[in-house]
């Protein structure tokens, strides 16, 4: 599959990287590690170069073509938004007719993942973490922005994704009534989300996904990879969320499930200065989207 994806590649090489010299051959790396969602992910080399020309993502199952072919839909419609969000993400280069279904040619982003921030004693710099994932933020909120959708059409599938969720959610756990509540309120709450517009939803937006590099300028640069996951009607602020959250999980002190309660508590409940960064961040957020000030938490 690969060698006929490589005499594609060449046969069609002023299509596909205009303007640049064509290589007599191709050669793949396995990205270790890289199993995104049913998919795996090689590195392209042309001749003996060793930097990677291109990103090509594999599907394990039929199901996965129809995946791939939604993530290189919803890459082409971001690189039609400001360059400031096209120019963070992979350019789809090839899916579908043009190769196999089960097939996703990527341009590759250059950086590395966004660093875990701690202090030489091993706990969180939450100064620096504040600072890398400012970054992330204006970037999440810039392509929101520019993929805001207010129409019913819209909204209405959203909601009843939404409504999906929620009823596997039910049907896969036994809940009290107090617990019943809760997800009752929770629903009322995204079904008001909702109404404020529905967004593209990158899915993954996490530290391993974002890739930072500095400038010459010293300005950071941020790119975005992996958008196996996404959903082109998605909710505001579920991206930013899952970034907070899960870059306090991944910068835990404490072992075991005490650990991992207390810095999710740390993040969002307990006064202090990680919950002091996730509000800022969170307000910032908000305020950048329109978002009014009723809703910023205090």
């Amino acid at each position: 599959m690969l060698d006929e994806l490589a005499r594609h590649i060449l046969d069609g090489w002023e299509t596909h990287f205009p303007g640049s010299v064509r290589p007599s051959s191709l050669s793949y790396l396995n990205a270790t590690g890289a199993i995104e969602g049913g998919t795996t992910t090689f590195l392209a080399f042309a001749d003996r170069s060793q930097l990677p020309l291109f990103v090509v993502k594999v599907g394990r199952r039929v199901s996965d073509g129809v995946r791939l072919g939604r993530e290189s839909e919803l890459l082409n419609r971001l690189a039609t938004c400001p360059d400031v969000v096209a120019g963070a993400v992979p350019r789809s280069i090839c899916h579908g007719h043009s190769c196999t279904t089960g097939l996703l040619v990527l341009s590759v982003i250059p950086g590395s993942p966004m660093a875990l921030r701690r202090k030489p004693e091993g706990v969180p710099d939450l100064k620096r973490a504040a600072d890398d994932l400012g970054v992330a933020t204006t970037w999440l909120a810039e392509m929101h922005l520019a993929t805001r959708r207010l129409d019913v059409e819209a909204r209405d599938v959203a909601r009843r994704r939404l409504l999906e969720v929620v009823s596997e959610f039910r049907e896969s756990f036994v809940l009290t009534a107090v617990e019943d509540e809760v997800v009752v309120n929770v629903v009322d709450a995204l079904e008001d989300l909702l109404d404020r517009g529905v967004v593209v939803q990158h899915g993954d937006f996490s530290s391993q996904n974002i890739l930072m590099e500095t400038r010459s300028s010293g300005r950071p640069s941020l790119g975005v990879i992996d958008w196996t996951w996404s959903e082109e009607h998605g909710l505001p602020a579920h991206d930013l969320l899952f970034l907070l959250i899960g870059y306090s999980l991944q910068l835990r002190v404490g072992s075991g499930l005490p650990g991992f309660v207390g810095a999710f508590r740390q993040c969002l409940i307990d006064e202090g200065s990680a919950r002091d960064m996730t509000f800022d961040l969170f307000r910032r957020y908000c305020r950048a989207i329109g978002f009014e000030s009723a809703h910023l938490p205090q």
